[in-house]
């Protein structure tokens, strides 16, 4: 078990209406991960992956924390036999946690109740000795996909029969899952062929069976990656960026209604009118005025960008995020990152060390329509993973966002007509009220105008005391005016 220290810090003026952090002691002999989500509107959960040096056994420490940084409760998971945790899954209620035994097929789906912190395990075993990249979870059923002898391979696992049956369809030679998902009784495969730069969406009943194959575009544009949006918890859409041909760069946004999949829009990124705004207002004009002068001699003047979309947190669900970013050659120095691996199916995998240029901000209406945009300048961020950076909530007509650069949280407005505007800087180095000689940060927007900054840090607990290390989570709850 952890030990952990929860410190209450009241601050009645500026920005901040108040600052909670609980903390949480880390031991030398363990090697850990920490992987932290919100629940609701007033919780959020906690998973601690443990390993200690030379043991074949794998805790996992799952904690419920509310709103005022309390643990409601604590639940330790053991699993022997080197089983390691692939990935979580959130759904309601409910924890999704996959495991699986180092150079074995087995594997364990632990289902944990986040009311209750009491969970069932259900055993089952790989018919291949695929890489897992997605899982999803509905009703009796669970599907894990990945990659095996390079090619994509989806498995149907039943928890009522423990039976276990590869989706057909699938398994070919030049082809990846981009993402593989359940949405009312329908599993939807998002499968790309690499050699044709087209992609197919592939959909099986829950006994496996295909039901209905479709081409998810023209020869104009091939898709790059998917996710499920849910609209007002109404309507569902896929979304996601597109590109031209082959290539890994992304042209804009697309948006696919679920109920209706031949008819895709297309947003062109240069089609966006607040698009240029994270920029001076003299390279905005220079920028507008090239690509008008490309549109009218007939060539192109799409944008050549790398593009990690995300779903933002604290229930903006009517908002898609795309994060314009670079890979670097370079290792960004960090004390620990803080995620790791990324094990949630909803983040970016692609490793390395990133530098950030932008954010792309779009609301939408029922229809699936863009009727907001907005983009902010992220110059200066480094991240070695691809989680999200901006964090925002909307307010009248206005966006408030929030995103860590170096040491400081930068706070940030953006106006009904998209222009941006810095509120204020904080150093979160000064926010703690200990000699910190290190820390990771990483955030997420929460609920009630509060955001969580979270990451591992280290300090002395007095002058003579030995360096210690606790992972963090601070929550800043705002007051803008």
């Amino acid at each position: 078990m952890r030990v952990f220290i929860f410190i209450l810090i009241l601050i009645s003026k500026g920005l901040f209406a108040q600052e909670q952090q609980i903390e949480f002691l880390l031991r030398n002999d363990v090697e850990d991960q920490h992987f932290l989500f919100p629940v609701s509107a007033d919780k959020i959960c906690l998973i601690n992956e443990q390993q200690k040096t030379f043991s074949r056994k794998l805790i996992i420490n799952v904690k419920l924390i509310d709103s005022t940084m309390q643990v409601r409760w604590s639940k330790d998971i053991s699993l022997e036999n080197n089983y390691e945790l692939l990935k979580y899954l959130h759904k309601a209620d409910e924890l999704y946690l996959l495991c699986k035994e180092d150079e074995e097929k087995n594997i364990q789906l632990i289902k944990l109740n986040l009311e209750t912190g009491e969970y069932l395990s259900f055993e089952s075993k790989l018919l291949t000795d695929m890489e897992i990249k997605f899982i999803s979870v509905e009703n009796n059923i669970f599907i894990v996909a990945g990659e095996y002898n390079d090619k994509p391979v989806s498995e149907l696992h039943s928890f009522f029969d423990q039976s276990v049956k590869i989706l057909p369809q699938l398994y070919k030679a030049h082809h990846l899952i981009t993402n593989t998902l359940i949405h009312h009784d329908t599993i939807y495969t998002f499968l790309n062929n690499s050699k044709k730069c087209t992609q197919t969406l592939v959909l099986h009943d829950l006994n496996g069976k295909v039901h209905k194959q479709v081409n998810l575009q023209d020869q104009k544009y091939s898709f790059l990656n998917s996710k499920l949006l849910t609209i007002n918890n109404n309507e569902a859409l896929f979304c996601g960026s597109y590109a031209t041909a082959c290539s890994e760069f992304s042209k804009g946004f697309y948006f696919l209604p679920i109920n209706s999949l031949n008819n895709a829009k297309f947003y062109s990124f240069y089609s966006l009118n607040n698009y240029f705004k994270y920029l001076p207002k003299r390279r905005q004009e220079r920028l507008q005025s090239r690509v008008e002068q490309r549109t009218k001699k007939g060539k192109n003047a799409d944008s050549q960008i790398k593009v990690s979309l995300s779903l933002p947190t604290g229930f903006n669900n009517n908002f898609i995020l795309g994060e314009v970013y670079s890979v670097g050659n370079k290792s960004i120095d960090s004390y620990r990152l803080p995620f790791g691996r990324p094990k949630n199916t909803e983040l970016n995998e692609e490793e390395g060390s990133f530098k950030y240029s932008h954010a792309i901000i779009c609301e939408l209406n029922n229809k699936g329509e863009v009727i907001y945009n907005a983009s902010v300048s992220l110059e200066g961020i480094e991240s070695q993973n691809l989680s999200p950076k901006t964090h925002f909530y909307k307010q009248n007509d206005s966006l408030f966002l929030v995103y860590p650069k170096n040491d400081k949280l930068i706070f940030n407005s953006i106006d009904a007509a998209g222009n941006p505007k810095i509120l204020k800087e904080v150093s979160l180095k000064k926010a703690f009220t200990d000699k910190v000689y290190d820390y990771s940060l990483d955030m997420f927007y929460w609920s009630e105008k509060s955001f969580l900054a979270y990451g591992y840090k280290n300090y002395r607990l007095g002058t003579e005391s030995p360096l210690k290390q606790f992972f963090y989570i601070k929550r800043f709850k705002t007051d803008f005016k």
